[in-house]
């Protein structure tokens, strides 16, 4: 989006918790650091809106301080903006507003915040919104549409979508940010409804993977898997999110187009105008290795960690260091489940503890190396996962 508005000709000030990797990826916009959920006062703002003309809202979270993203974060928002002088806000919000979530609670409730807070407004209210790239749930649908062998499909598969193309999103909020949309509440949608077992199916098509024979998931282990998804933090799949997909993602595309000037493209149209690439393959194939492997690291630092305890009462090597050494293998493996840390610091952690490992067996007890079953020489591959871990967890 940011990138489209440079492309017209809009100067850009993006604001992220980490503004120096937004100044990577987008070297030509202003980057300042704030944080909407810990950013509660209008005083927060007062330096960050200045000289701007307007502001465009796009935050939304699904787990965490969902009030303070959603509302408490931008009412201080555009209490500083209107002092400073900004006149106008676009605040993309989402089209399942009306599900019984928190989630939903939260968005709607900022956009009455906004609609009150004496700026012209527009909110926009997209479908599933889809571009050459994907994250969250769009990632989600390519790991379903890529799966080995089958096409799995959540229930019946009759939860609607009416998916609109980040471009033409982009371009109407262009639009509303040109005024031409002021107090209005808007559905960017594109022109056509599917429903997510069609999705899928056009999806895989265009991947290039061979037809597959629908595998029907019943819904009661989709939202056993939410569940997991929850308690991961960042699993594949969330509570939250399916139940705003089950709410319905469906919508008139009619009134927004109108509104905006902006024809939106149809999702088939969208994709044949740019085959997929081995990388997109590359992608929806590995989408569900991530937990896996995310898993299997960390299941086996705890258990290598846990089995080595009667060892260091009773074995060859020195206790204490073999007591500090599980006691570590264990924290290690719980940091990895629980993904509280920067994926590249993990990743540093385990490589590093792999190679001090290998260096004090290689000293102390040197015919590990030609042991029939290669203790040593397994944690190569072992270290070759870790990397593999640490590309696949940068999700952003």
């Amino acid at each position: 989006m940011a990138a489209s508005l440079l492309e017209r000709g809009w100067s850009v000030r993006g604001v992220a918790r980490d503004p120096a990797g937004l100044k990577r990826i987008l070297p030509r916009i202003e980057a300042v650091q704030a944080d909407l959920a810990r950013d509660l006062a209008p005083a927060d703002w007062s330096e960050r809106v200045r000289d701007c003309e307007a502001i465009v809202n796009c935050a939304g979270i699904l787990r965490g301080n969902l009030t303070a993203v959603h509302v408490e974060g931008p009412r201080a928002l555009y209490e500083a903006a209107r002092k400073a002088g900004v006149t106008r806000a676009v605040l993309v919000s989402a089209i399942s507003t009306g599900a019984a979530t928190d989630y939903a609670r939260t968005k709607l409730a900022g956009e009455t915040v906004l609609r009150d807070s004496g700026l012209a407004y527009c909110v926009l209210r997209p479908s599933l919104v889809y571009g050459e790239g994907s994250y969250g749930g769009t990632s989600l649908l390519r790991g379903l549409a890529g799966f080995p062998g089958l096409l799995p499909i959540p229930g019946n598969g009759d939860a609607r979508f009416s998916p609109i193309h980040l471009d033409d999103l982009a371009a109407m909020i262009a639009a509303s940010l040109e005024g031409r949309a002021d107090g209005t509440t808007l559905a960017p949608c594109g022109p056509g409804t599917l429903t997510l077992r069609e999705l899928l199916a056009e999806l895989r098509a265009w991947l290039g993977f061979r037809r597959a024979p629908l595998l029907r998931v019943p819904m009661r282990l989709i939202r056993v898997a939410a569940k997991l998804g929850d308690r991961m933090g960042d699993g594949p799949i969330a509570s939250v999110s399916l139940a705003q997909m089950e709410h319905g993602n469906e919508g008139d595309a009619g009134p927004a187009a109108s509104a905006t000037g902006v024809t939106p493209i149809a999702f088939a149209a969208a994709l044949a105008r740019r085959p997929a690439q081995v990388q997109d393959r590359w992608h929806a194939r590995l989408y569900f290795m991530r937990p896996l492997v995310r898993f299997v690291l960390g299941a086996s630092w705890i258990f290598v960690g846990l089995i080595g305890l009667p060892a260091a009462f009773g074995g060859e090597w020195p206790m204490l260091p073999s007591l500090l050494a599980c006691a570590w293998d264990v924290a290690l493996g719980v940091a990895v489940l629980r993904r509280r840390h920067e994926p590249s610091r993990l990743a540093l952690a385990q490589i590093a503890t792999v190679l001090a490992y290998t260096l004090a067996a290689s000293w102390w007890a040197p015919g590990l190396w030609l042991d029939p079953f290669g203790p040593l020489l397994k944690n190569a591959t072992f270290a070759v996962a870790v990397l593999v871990y640490a590309v696949l967890e940068d999700d952003r």
